[in-house]
């Protein structure tokens, strides 16, 4: 009996050791399982011991180390993958965009990348410089193009192959561009090219070849009106609402009295009132008092005739325009009031002339009458007639 309980004591206390030696460390194992598989990969498992268990422990913690950096590795991995993704995105986006900004462009258009070939281009560059169907293309390169360009002959200027380095050259040389070209067509354009950020540029080619014709043609017609200015027979000046002088040609300020160079384009007309009062032109008069009405009618509508102080004649008039401004003209008369007043001495002396003819013709018949009848007087008297009647006759006439 004794025996018996020794023995059964010696099982519990062997138990009792298995149990805290493989069973509570196998629970320990299965509970950080059951955490690792519940979620929890930050857990790991505080077995210590240097037997079968403990080697478990140490290969489980492992395992759920290299577990979980590859479940970071795969949520960075993710995670660029989203960002690649929205990149290429917007990179898209960007592309669309400016697909349809090049393409809506008045102006032909060409974008190169970093290592000059074409990323973009639109219709309007590929008609302008008449590539053939199908010859651009993205990730042509510039020296491809420049060869196409320069194999025309309408293009073609001494050696390619030279003209091709030196124009690679030039681009190579980063900074924009701003300058005015001709195509041997007729075509003039502004060349503009703008570099990128990423070492690529873009360039644009806007036609200019109407607004150059129109420019000459402003150009020419310019000069016509200036040379018919300058060769009326009339002073002309042309003043805005606010009595700046616009334009004026020569004459006007000749025949106003003013001195040479005297009047300059962007005077206001005040100074030019002034300079004449002060010279004389208005008489003895109130400067100020001249130059505040003159001022105030110059776009009423006016016109009349005057003498400058030197003797001469010339007749004004102020004729408003829309825009609140007024044209003034000037014309020297003076020959015409000298041949008027010669046409007036001319009729006086006609008048004088038909006068002094209607006496003589009067003078003349009287005197006629007083000749014969003195005559019959002397006659009569010869025979001793009566020369009475006579007398009296020809004192009459002369009464």
């Amino acid at each position: 009996m004794g025996i018996l309980l020794v023995f059964g004591a010696i099982i519990a206390v062997i138990s009792l050791i298995l149990m805290r030696r493989v069973v509570s460390p196998l629970r320990t194992l299965v509970n950080g399982i059951e955490y690792f598989g519940g979620g929890e990969l930050d857990h790991r498992l505080k077995i210590l011991r240097h037997d079968e268990i403990g080697d478990v422990a140490t290969a489980f913690n492992s395992m759920a180390d290299r577990l979980q950096e590859s479940l970071v590795s795969r949520d960075e991995m993710a995670k660029e993958v989203i960002e690649r993704k929205r990149a290429q995105q917007q990179m898209a986006e960007k592309s669309t965009l400016l697909e349809s900004t090049i393409n809506s462009m008045a102006q032909g258009c060409i974008v190169y990348d970093s290592s000059l070939r074409v990323a973009a281009f639109n219709a309007q560059y590929e008609e302008m410089f008449d590539f053939p169907p199908g010859f651009l293309h993205p990730g042509l390169h510039l020296e491809d193009i420049i060869r196409h360009r320069r194999s025309r002959p309408v293009e073609r200027s001494g050696n390619i192959e030279i003209e091709i380095k030196q124009r690679l050259e030039r681009v190579t040389k980063r900074g924009e561009r701003n300058e005015e070209r001709n195509l041997p067509n007729g075509t003039t354009y502004i060349y503009h090219r703008m570099p990128m950020a990423d070492g690529g540029f873009i360039t644009t080619y806007t036609d200019i070849t109407e607004r150059k014709k129109a420019a000459q043609h402003t150009l020419e017609q310019s000069l016509i009106l200036r040379t018919t200015f300058e060769n009326m027979d009339q002073g002309i000046s042309v003043y805005d609402a606010q009595h700046t002088l616009l334009a004026a040609n020569a004459l006007h300020g000749e025949i106003l009295g003013l001195p040479p160079g005297f009047v300059k384009i962007g005077m206001n007309r005040s100074d030019i009132i002034r300079h004449r009062a002060e010279q004389g032109h208005y008489g003895e008069c109130d400067i100020e008092a001249v130059i505040a009405e003159k001022m105030a009618m110059a776009n009423k509508g006016a016109s009349g005739e005057h003498m400058s102080p030197n003797g001469r004649f010339y007749a004004h008039e102020h004729i408003p325009t829309p825009d609140g401004g007024y044209i003034s003209t000037a014309r020297d008369i003076t020959d015409r009031r000298l041949a008027e007043k010669k046409l007036q001495q001319a009729q006086k002396m006609e008048a004088v002339g038909q006068l002094t003819g209607g006496i003589a013709h009067d003078f003349n018949n009287l005197l006629a009458i007083s000749m014969g009848n003195l005559e019959l007087a002397k006659a009569d008297a010869q025979h001793s007639g009566h020369i009475e009647p006579f007398l009296g006759t020809a004192i009459h006439a002369n009464e």
